[in-house]
């Protein structure tokens, strides 16, 4: 596993050449996240693309994951870069599937196309944010800033194959996790089911099952609240995102949780700072990424 957390990518646009900065800052951390590049034509080209109109996009790539279950449980995320509601602002919309035309068209079960949470509403020229990357078995996870209370915008994503009881990735089926609002601290969670040959969307928080008290401290200990699929049936808790209550751990701190038998290290990203909602029905929840 690797993590990649020395990326400042550029958050605000004054030029053509500021857009094209910012696509390549971003499609470096795809590739950091472990994600391969695919050959569809008509990809977007950084060298003469020009920068969109507020609320619009000017391109795309597309890439897909790289594990052996790729071979019998293919998936793909096409990811178009655009501006937000300026043309000041990055933004990103994805839409991900089982197969491609090879020509830029996704094929196969397809989820919603969605637009991925812009960055800061007020930045200035030359304005960078941190840009991460991590990479592991069964996941990617690519996130541009952190935050504490609403209104400060992250952009991420995060991709996760299904596990066993064993905590191993499996072909069952793919989660999408996206920013959805800088505003609200709401996110869009989008899966993959492979043997109903069904895309599923899920609720505007992590389905995770927090606690509804204010803190999740226990004594010594601190509660924390995996991402767990869920197609008809409770699957195996993910392992990239977790929940937590956000009093009770500082905003970007990093801390061990034993996951499956293994420690693992996790950053608390975001934080609802007294009012938002990210894991289900806990209000002043926060998210936390894999950090090893």
């Amino acid at each position: 596993m690797a993590v990649t957390t020395d990326t400042d990518v550029l958050i605000h646009f004054n030029s053509d050449a500021d857009f094209r900065t910012w696509g390549l800052e971003c499609a470096a951390l795809f590739v950091a996240a472990g994600l391969i590049k695919t050959t569809d034509t008509g990809q977007i080209d950084w060298v003469t693309v020009l920068r969109p109109a507020g609320s619009a996009y000017a391109g795309y790539e597309i890439y897909r994951l790289n594990d052996a279950a790729q071979a019998t449980s293919p998936f793909f995320m096409k990811v178009e870069y655009g501006c937000g509601s300026t043309n000041v602002r990055p933004a990103w919309r994805i839409q991900c599937s089982t197969a491609t035309n090879g020509a830029g068209v996704l094929t196969g079960v397809t989820t919603t196309q969605t637009a991925v949470a812009s960055t800061d509403a007020t930045t200035v020229v030359g304005q960078t944010r941190p840009g991460y990357a991590v990479s592991g078995s069964g996941y990617a996870v690519v996130w541009i800033g952190y935050q504490s209370g609403t209104g400060v915008g992250v952009t991420g994503v995060v991709v996760e194959r299904f596990r066993d009881s064993a905590g191993a990735s499996t072909t069952e089926g793919v989660m999408i996790t996206y920013t959805a609002s800088a505003a609200t601290l709401l996110y869009v969670e989008h899966m993959i089911h492979y043997p109903t040959g069904t895309s599923r969307a899920s609720r505007s928080q992590i389905s995770a099952l927090a606690t509804p008290s204010t803190t999740g401290v226990e004594g010594a200990d601190v509660g924390v609240y995996p991402q767990t699929p869920i197609i008809g049936k409770v699957k195996y808790p993910n392992i990239a995102v977790l929940t937590y209550i956000w009093v009770d751990i500082p905003i970007g701190s990093t801390f061990p949780v034993t996951r499956y038998g293994v420690s693992r290290t996790y950053r608390a990203m975001q934080s609802g700072s007294g009012g938002g909602t990210v894991a289900y029905g806990a209000t002043g929840s926060g998210l936390a990424l894999i950090w090893d």
